[in-house]
């Protein structure tokens, strides 16, 4: 069940930090009608692209411990 919970927390982590990722790099690239949130807050999406990578990052170690 903890395998489980360490392997979904890291598929939704990596979700989001692609969406934020992306939204903020083709916002500064100048595309921001094609970014998925359409570039509107720089700010949050720096917050949200570290969140998920810090989050990802626990949920793999802690994954690697319980092997």
């Amino acid at each position: 069940m903890l395998k489980g919970l360490c392997i979904f927390s890291l598929a939704v982590a990596g979700l989001v930090f692609l969406l934020f990722f992306a939204d903020l790099l083709l916002g500064l690239l100048g595309m921001s009608d094609v970014a998925p949130f359409r570039y509107t807050n720089v700010i949050l999406d720096i917050i949200f692209v570290i969140g998920s990578g810090t989050i990802a990052t626990f949920s793999f170690l802690t994954y690697r411990q319980l092997k």
